[in-house]
C-alpha cells in the first residue's frame, strides 16, 4: 500500500513537472509571437513613416511649384495692371474733352507698344481685334523700317478665317498663321525700291501691289506681281 502511494505521488509529481513545462512553453510561445507581433508593428510605422516622408517632400515640391507660379503671375498680374491704369489714364483725358469723342470709340485694347515702331492693334484683324503674330515678322518689319527711315502704315496684318472669306482673301493666305503684312506704299519709295529693301531684310515671300507690298515669312521664296490687276 506504501509503494502505491509513493508511486502515484511520484506520477503526481512527472504530471505537474510536465503540465510545468508546457506551461512554461506556452508563455514563451506567446511571448515569442507578441514580439513578432511588435516587430512587425514597428516595420510598418516605419514604412508607414517613410511613405509620410516621400509625401511630405512632394507636398513640398508642389508646394514651391505653385509659390512659383504664384510669383510669376503675380509679376504678370503688376504688368497688366500698370497696363490697365496707363490705358484708364488714357481714357480719362479723353473723356475730359468732348472734342476726342470719336477717338474714345475706337479705343483698343491692343493700343500697346510690342517693338520700337510697332503697336499690337496694327496687327489685329478687323472683325474680331484678335491677333496671331509671329515674332520674326515684327523682327523684319524692324528691320525694314531702320532701313527705310520712314514710318511704315500696316493695310493688313493678322486676319481670322471668316473675315479672309468676307473680303474674299485667298484661301490659304499666310494672314490667317500670323505671319504676313501688307505694307501701304511709302512716299517717297517705288513699290520695287519696297519690294528691294524686303527681299534685303530677308522676307521670304513678297508681292507688289498698285497699293504697297505684302511680305511674309513663309519659310520658302515667293515672288509675285500684281500690279495694274486688280
Amino acid at each position: 500500500m506504501e509503494n502505491i502511494i509513493i508511486s502515484i505521488i511520484e506520477n503526481k509529481e512527472i504530471t505537474f513537472s510536465i503540465l510545468f513545462f508546457f506551461m512554461l512553453f506556452y508563455v514563451f510561445w506567446q511571448n515569442d509571437k507578441r514580439e513578432k507581433k511588435m516587430e512587425e508593428r514597428e516595420e510598418r510605422l516605419l514604412e508607414n513613416n517613410r511613405k509620410l516622408i516621400q509625401h511630405t517632400g512632394k507636398i513640398t515640391e508642389y508646394i514651391h511649384k505653385i509659390g512659383q507660379s504664384l510669383t510669376e503671375l503675380a509679376s504678370i498680374l503688376k504688368i497688366l495692371k500698370a497696363e490697365l491704369n496707363h490705358k484708364l489714364d488714357i481714357i480719362g483725358d479723353l473723356v475730359k474733352d468732348k472734342s476726342s469723342y470719336f477717338r474714345l470709340t475706337s479705343y483698343k485694347l491692343n493700343s500697346f507698344r510690342i517693338s520700337q515702331y510697332f503697336e499690337l492693334s496694327e496687327f489685329e484683324s478687323p472683325d474680331s481685334k484678335e491677333v496671331k503674330l509671329s515674332p520674326k515678322l515684327i523682327e523684319l518689319l524692324e528691320k525694314m523700317r531702320e532701313e527705310i527711315r520712314k514710318p511704315i502704315i500696316i493695310n493688313s496684318g493678322y486676319r481670322t478665317p471668316e473675315y479672309n472669306r468676307k473680303i474674299k482673301g485667298y484661301p490659304e493666305s499666310k494672314h490667317m498663321e500670323g505671319i504676313a503684312a501688307d505694307i501701304r506704299k511709302i512716299e517717297g519709295l517705288s513699290i520695287d525700291e519696297m519690294a528691294e529693301i524686303a527681299e534685303k531684310v530677308g522676307f521670304d515671300g513678297i508681292g507688289k501691289y498698285d497699293w504697297g507690298i505684302h511680305v511674309d515669312t513663309r519659310g520658302s521664296s515667293a515672288r509675285w506681281d500684281y500690279r495694274g490687276k486688280e
